[in-house]
């Protein structure tokens, strides 16, 4: 291959889900690319053992109406669902000024818009590569119920999800008996159930398989994957991309993609790009070895813990919480216990059965953009790309992120208005 021919390969940077939906994506349209990750396979980072969620019913960003009060409170409560240490403070002020500012009514429901657009789009698409290519990642696309014990629970999930409505979204507001009769596992807690809701345009599976098999058929299309290769920095002249840095030199490149989650701000910063991106951390905790007739039928969500509980195969996975605790994937035995708690509390009697199963605690962190909105497109510097800062819907947006910048790449007609997700707005 030609030195010229080499700098027309796109990079893509970062080999989680978001990244390698991005290699297939641009691989498929006859694009040649090749993926760096620091890491010796795909998806052994955030998309290792997330929630397993493809929520579009999820699409409103954490920063909503009242969240300062609920930060606040959190610096002295080790079990409240969003947790902020002080210690991260200083590293957090204009990110956090951003945060709390994109937090007024008009500003979140445009987000939750975005995001919804954006969800439904990478949903179908999640579909159309199931029919179109040999993927199986424990799928199942039966919807996902959230769970109320009280009105204000039920009527701020209808207040987010009704505006929706004109976009697609479909939803239903089910009676404790309704609830126990599509889950039949919450039986024991009926009593406490005020309502619940099912979105039955949800789907879930295991997102670490769904990036393998992807990155499978990304290599049968010519794709190449770099593992265990860091990418230090970028470079560019005159306002253009020329290259990246890697642990072995220089490499010249025209075109990078920049989908290492957390991490992008770090190496975009490097070319003067600044994307006001935070790393969250969220846990999850996965028991295997459970009586399959025990497990849920779909997952549960507990929406102000900010966690839900899946059946992936299986295995039964918790997972949730918002930890503002820096690069640090250190799993927090209290918030392991909170997770554990969450079972206890809508799965009494599965709980009990967890005594001698095999459990797995696992932290990742979440690329959080301070309005709720993901970066997808090109920056200030031509020839560089973005496709990170998903938040906590990371495996949701994927596929509908690759596909939308893979398609603006090629110079194709978007299937969705981009604007909402320009890295330069």
């Amino acid at each position: 291959m030609s030195a010229s021919s080499k700098q027309d390969a796109v990079i893509v940077i970062g080999g989680g889900i978001a990244g390698v939906s991005t290699l297939y994506e641009l691989l498929a349209r006859g694009i040649p690319a090749k993926l760096y990750e620091a890491r010796e396979g795909v998806a052994l980072e955030t998309s290792f053992a997330n929630g397993g969620l493809l929520t579009p019913s999820m699409s409103d960003p954490w920063n909503g109406p009242g969240v300062s009060k609920q930060l606040a409170a959190s610096v002295t409560d080790p079990n409240s669902p969003m947790k902020l240490h002080m210690s991260r403070l200083p590293g957090l002020a204009l990110w956090g000024f951003q945060f709390l500012r994109n937090s007024s009514p008009e500003r979140h429901r445009r987000a939750t818009l975005a995001n919804y657009r954006l969800g439904a789009l990478s949903l179908d698409h999640v579909r159309r590569l199931k029919e179109q290519l040999p993927l199986s990642f424990a799928e199942n696309f039966a919807g996902t119920m959230k769970v109320f014990d009280s009105p204000e629970g039920e009527a701020h999930a209808i207040a987010v999800s009704n505006p929706l409505r004109p976009e697609g979204m479909r939803y239903s507001v089910l009676s404790p008996d309704e609830a126990v009769a599509m889950e039949p596992q919450l039986a024991d807690i009926r009593k406490t159930i005020h309502s619940a809701i099912h979105y039955p345009d949800d789907a879930w599976g295991n997102a670490h398989l769904f990036a393998t098999r992807l990155a499978e058929e990304a290599e049968k299309l010519g794709g190449c994957f770099v593992g265990d290769r860091t990418v230090r920095a970028l470079a560019a002249e005159k306002g253009k991309l020329t290259g990246i840095h890697t642990e072995d030199g220089f490499e010249p490149a025209r075109r990078v993609v920049l989908a290492a989650g957390a991490r992008s701000p770090l190496l975009a910063k490097t070319v003067g790009v600044a994307l006001p991106i935070k790393p969250v951390k969220g846990y999850s905790l996965t028991f295997d070895g459970l009586p399959t007739d025990a497990l849920p039928r779909m997952p549960i969500i507990h929406d102000s813990m900010h966690a839900g509980i899946t059946p992936i195969g299986g295995a039964l996975r918790i997972a949730g919480t918002a930890e503002l605790a820096g690069y640090s994937t250190t799993c927090s035995s209290a918030r392991i216990d909170n997770l554990r708690r969450l079972l206890r509390r809508i799965y009494p009697s599965l709980y009990s059965q967890t005594g001698d199963a095999p459990s797995t605690p696992w932290a990742g962190l979440r690329p959080t953009s301070a309005d709720g909105v993901a970066f997808i497109g090109e920056t200030k510097i031509e020839g560089l790309w973005t496709n990170t800062g998903h938040g906590h819907l990371g495996w949701t947006l994927a596929a509908g992120s690759a596909h939308l910048l893979a398609t603006m790449m090629t110079g194709g007609a978007p299937d969705i208005d981009p604007a909402p997700y320009d890295p330069k707005r």
